[in-house]
């Protein structure tokens, strides 16, 4: 006996036909999600990759800016600091490879009360802890800009705010007598360079006792020690981006490179004891006197 086989259908034909496609797209739109996940974890790599070289460059380069300015502060230590800057506080500049150029600026960073006590002699302390006291009722909400954490505790008679001349004098004699003498070193100041005699005339003409007027001289100085530095590349010069570079910090910068902390500066084996990169937009932030350290991302 003979059988036939029977063909399939076409609608049989059809409904295979109609099987296998869902089954093309569904491995279509697999392989391509897949794709693109590939793409995006290699993206991702080449970011860090990136992120971890330019943080290499980043340290690197301003450790070296670091290392010049503190080898130019040494080299101008046996004079009056402010005598070995130009125009606008410009110090030096940098040429980096590549031809890049830095400009290096300094400024003076003491015309603000010492808020760290740490190191400080029992009668230093005492007054310092007064001053800061005092500059609170004195300045109110402005205090906390008023004050740092780095440097001597002396202030800066040439910069000092007149809140601050004020406080630091209250640490020493009472509120209205430190009005006065605040006054009179400002007018000794509009008058002409402030040097240490004109600041020991300008005690005097505020009549202190010898003793307050011997206290007085410890609080204040016509000789910083403590000054903020810049570095600046010039925005034409960035070769890898728009943004300049730039790097801030603060400087200790005494005729013996360093001494006790009441005395003068802080001990340190650089003249540098803060130093950082500042990025476009984190300019113009409000930054005391040294609170950063070190080098952010």
């Amino acid at each position: 006996m003979m059988f036939a086989l029977a063909r399939p259908s076409a609608q049989a034909r059809r409904g295979g036909r109609g099987f296998a496609l869902p089954m093309v797209l569904l491995l279509a739109v697999a392989s391509s999600i897949l794709l693109v996940v590939m793409l995006e974890r290699q993206g991702a790599q080449s970011l860090t990759v990136q992120r971890d070289f330019d943080l290499y460059v980043s340290h690197h380069t301003g450790k070296g800016m670091a290392e010049a300015i503190s080898a130019w502060i040494m080299s101008n230590s046996r004079g009056p600091l402010a005598e070995a800057l130009g125009d606008g506080g410009h110090a030096f500049d940098i040429e980096a490879d590549g031809g890049q150029r830095v400009r290096v600026t300094m400024e003076e960073a003491q015309g603000t009360l010492l808020a760290e006590f740490a190191g400080l002699a029992e009668a230093q302390g005492s007054m310092a802890r007064a001053a800061v006291r005092a500059l609170a009722d004195e300045a109110g909400a402005d205090a906390p800009r008023l004050v740092r954490r780095e440097g001597p505790m002396a202030v800066s008679a040439l910069s000092a705010p007149r809140q601050v001349l004020v406080a630091a004098a209250s640490a020493v004699v009472g509120p209205s007598e430190a009005a006065a003498i605040a006054d009179e070193i400002l007018r000794a100041r509009a008058a002409g360079p402030l040097d240490a005699p004109a600041l020991v005339a300008a005690l005097r003409a505020a009549d202190p006792s010898p003793s307050d007027r011997a206290k007085l001289q410890m609080m204040l100085t016509t000789q910083p020690t403590l000054w903020r530095v810049a570095a600046e590349s010039e925005p034409a010069a960035t070769a890898r981006s728009r943004e300049p570079l730039r790097y801030e910090g603060l400087a200790v910068v005494s005729a013996s490179g360093g001494g006790a902390r009441g005395s003068g500066a802080l001990q340190r084996n650089s003249s540098i004891i803060a130093w950082e990169r500042v990025r476009e937009w984190e300019r113009g932030r409000d930054r005391d006197a040294g609170r950063y350290d070190g080098d952010r991302p």
